[in-house]
């Protein structure tokens, strides 16, 4: 059998080349012989999630987080599915815990979005404040937190 290691070695090239039908064949291999391992799990349920097999991975990112409640990774991405679906009311409940870590502005413009979209622009204002205030001026995000909060307004 394989090492964790060794399937790691092999399955981030297949996903730096884009090539998911290949990597999720050898993750469920992978996660065949390691099946609570948290970043394997993570790997195939990112990789159905990059081929549209979003049912899977929802079901995968599921395991990841009864595995570990605190999986940062497998929260965002449960609540990005839910988001990406337009399920506004679903991605704010999935990244509930998220939102109180003051240091996570991405979840939190994500979730002023929401708001938007839900017609609450207090609370999408209260979010888009909260991840001004965390997110550093010069990541690729800042901009698009700016022009939410334009866009949102004082009312």
């Amino acid at each position: 059998m394989k090492s964790v290691e060794q399937y790691i070695r092999e399955i981030s090239p297949l996903c730096q080349q884009r090539d998911f039908h290949s990597a999720v064949t050898l993750l469920k291999q992978a996660v065949n012989d390691y099946p609570d391992h948290e970043i394997l799990l993570g790997l195939l349920a990112s990789s159905y999630q990059e081929l549209g097999i979003t049912e899977r991975a929802q079901k995968l990112y599921q395991t990841i987080i009864t595995l570990n409640p605190e999986n940062y990774l497998a929260i965002h991405q449960l609540g990005l599915i839910e988001f990406q679906q337009q399920n506004w009311q679903a991605a704010l409940s999935v990244w509930e815990q998220l939102l109180r870590r003051p240091d996570d502005f991405l979840t939190k413009y994500y979730a002023a979005l929401c708001y938007e979209q839900l017609e609450n622009p207090a609370q999408a204002r209260v979010m888009v404040e909260a991840a001004q205030q965390a997110a550093p001026e010069n990541h690729a995000i800042y901009s698009e937190i700016l022009e939410l909060k334009e866009r949102i307004g004082e009312h």
